[in-house]
C-alpha cells in the first residue's frame, strides 16, 4: 500500500469504521470464546465439588464405602434419569439400588443382556456426576438390605 493509499484510508470515515467494527468483531468473539471455557470450568468445579462432598460424607475408608446407610447408596437406580434401556437392563438383573450398582464392574455389566457400550458409558458418567464408580466396595450393604427385610417382616 502506498502513503497516498494509507492517506486516503486514513482519512475515509468508512474504512475507519470498518476497522473499529473489525476490532469489536475480534473482542466479542474472543469474549465468547472466554465465557465458553469459563462456563466449562465452573461445570467441571461443580462436578468436582458434588464429588468431594459425596467422598467426604462417605467417608472413604480403605476402599471401602462407609457408612452403608448412606442416602445416594439408597436411592433408586430408577432416579439416575438412565434410558429406559439401560434402566430396563438394570432391573432385569435385580439392581434396583445405587448401591447394588456401584458394587458391579464394567465387565459384570457387559454380560448383561441388551446392555452395551454406550448403557455402560451413560451409567459410568452418571455416576461419576455423584462421585461414585463402578466396582466400588461396599461390604456392609448386603448386612443393611438383611436387617431391612427382618424389619419389613417384623412390620408385616
Amino acid at each position: 500500500m502506498s502513503s497516498d493509499d494509507r492517506k486516503v484510508a486514513m482519512s475515509d470515515p468508512t474504512s475507519k469504521y470498518d476497522i473499529e467494527i473489525s476490532l469489536l468483531t475480534s473482542s466479542i468473539t474472543l469474549l465468547e470464546q472466554t465465557r465458553v471455557s469459563v462456563d466449562a470450568s465452573i461445570e467441571q468445579a461443580r462436578v468436582s465439588l458434588a464429588k468431594l462432598k459425596t467422598l467426604k460424607s462417605m467417608s472413604d475408608v480403605g476402599g471401602e464405602v462407609l457408612p452403608f446407610t448412606e442416602a445416594i447408596l439408597l436411592r433408586k437406580v430408577d432416579e439416575l434419569e438412565l434410558t429406559s434401556r439401560s434402566r430396563n437392563c438394570l432391573k432385569a438383573e435385580n439392581i434396583f439400588y445405587i448401591g447394588d450398582l456401584i458394587q458391579k464392574r464394567e465387565d459384570d455389566l457387559f454380560k448383561i443382556t441388551n446392555l452395551g457400550r454406550s448403557g455402560i458409558n451413560e451409567i459410568k458418567a452418571l455416576l461419576e456426576n455423584h462421585g461414585l464408580t463402578l466396582g466400588m466396595h461396599a461390604p456392609h450393604w448386603q448386612a443393611y438390605w438383611e436387617l431391612k427385610r427382618a424389619q419389613i417382616r417384623e412390620i408385616g
